[in-house]
């Protein structure tokens, strides 16, 4: 059997393209290699948003291109390829195929003609890269807002929504293959169902997702500010399965930089957020800003911190402005430098901190539902709440506890706190 290394880079939108071509060599027969130099095929699926991962994608190339075998084949896709088509010449032909993403489902085909296997087998149609208990579920691709410093639209194209049928029947898969935890992604996942016939919405899923038997915990990410409704919000109360946690990347607060990013203005940001905590107090929300985009003035940025002190989000996170060939904003005056937004973004990350300590150390003493993500040998482990996302959110460390297993989701007392961390012990009953 031919054996693969697979290196996939970026968010959790690319964690399921690199999962879906990896079942679809697996009905092949191809097998998984864990190291580099044992595999007859080395797969970087890359990502291309800003230029820190255009930076890390071609490292890792670079890396495997020159421990490359005269016989193993590189193969290369994802964002890079589709953001810079001629990519190639930065590497000299040692990478044999340059995939584009709407050519990854063939990729079978691609490695045929080098290894040839055996007629497909039973093999699931997504070898998942997540612990067995959470997946992501992928609803749409692409997106139709024109916010002047993404490069997405040209990357993946316009927001187009997957199938209604097709979205239950893989969250279906999901929850037989021991999923209890769903995360639903998409660049815009509030825009679900707007461009289907006949028209849905994500509400309308929601309501049939969150009482698939077996399913505990379903949880929204990448939400675009408009597309938060008032049916939606409701949901945090109709439906038990769905975590209090909306994630709605805001970018800023002052309008003249929301107007030049293309984003809704800072009275309408305001407005929203007092309905999401009138309408769901109970509901976290994570959010993203942008430090030093073009005509970032002091005041501005000064505006922004305030902002951020006022409205003490329970998860936040902070990019430096980069600024991207093809974006309408690489062309705007009055950039700034990119110390300037760096200062910045550790000023705002600082004041964060401080507020994400406050909202833990609220919590010592009190009891909260935890999944486990993984134990380690002495016997301790680490989970997350239900307003943690995988891999961006607070870890909550646990104690030794026989209950406390992977996928798991035991109540734990809150002993201490950290900014980006809980410490408990599970209240569960020792075995006798």
């Amino acid at each position: 059997m031919p054996t693969l290394y697979v290196v996939s880079l970026g968010c959790a939108k690319n964690r399921v393209d690199t999962e879906l071509m990896l079942g679809a060599l697996a009905r092949c027969g191809w097998r998984l290699s864990p190291q580099p130099r044992w595999a007859d095929v080395l797969l970087v699926n890359t990502c291309a948003f800003i230029h820190p991962a255009v930076r890390e994608a071609e490292r890792v190339i670079a890396r495997l291109a020159r421990a490359k075998r005269p016989a193993q084949k590189l193969v290369v896709c994802g964002c890079l390829v589709n953001r810079f088509p001629h990519g190639a010449r930065h590497f000299n032909g040692a990478v044999d195929v340059w995939l584009h993403i709407a050519d990854e489902a063939r990729i079978a085909d691609v490695l045929h003609t080098w290894f040839p296997t055996d007629a497909a087998s039973a093999a699931p149609t997504r070898v998942r890269t997540t612990p067995r208990h959470y997946a992501y579920l992928r609803i749409a691709d692409g997106c139709s807002h024109a916010c002047s410093f993404c490069t997405i639209p040209h990357i993946r194209g316009p927001f187009r929504s997957v199938p209604l049928t097709q979205v239950m029947d893989e969250a279906r898969r999901l929850v037989d293959d021991g999923v209890i935890e769903l995360n639903v992604i998409a660049q815009d996942t509030g825009a679900y169902g707007r461009d289907t016939r006949p028209r849905t919405s994500l509400p309308a899923l929601l309501e049939r997702l969150c009482v698939l038997p077996g399913l505990r915990w379903v949880r929204l990410q990448y939400l675009h500010p408009v597309s938060v409704s008032d049916s939606l919000l409701a949901q945090f109360t109709s439906l038990p399965a769905l975590c209090p946690y909306l994630d709605i990347p805001l970018q800023h607060i002052h309008d003249s930089v929301l107007r030049r990013m293309r984003r809704p203005a800072a009275a309408w940001t305001r407005a929203l957020l007092e309905r999401v905590r009138n309408r769901a107090p109970h509901v976290a929300i994570r959010t993203t800003f942008i430090t030093g985009f073009p005509g970032e003035s002091p005041s501005a940025f000064r505006e922004l911190l305030t902002f951020v002190n006022e409205q003490r989000f329970h998860h936040l996170g902070v990019f430096a402005y980069s600024r991207e060939e093809g974006t309408p904003a690489a062309q705007f005056p009055d950039q700034v430098s990119r110390s300037t937004a760096l200062r910045r973004r550790a000023r705002l990350l600082r004041a964060q901190q401080a507020i994400a300590l406050a909202h833990n150390q609220a919590l010592i003493g009190t009891t909260l539902d935890v999944v486990i993500d993984s134990r380690l040998p002495d016997g301790t482990a680490r989970g997350r709440r239900r307003i943690d996302a995988p891999d961006v959110d607070a870890t909550v460390h646990l104690s030794a506890h026989p209950a406390c297993v992977p996928g798991a989701i035991v109540p734990v007392r809150i002993t201490d706190a950290a900014p980006y961390d809980l410490y408990g012990v599970c209240t569960l009953p020792q075995p006798a």
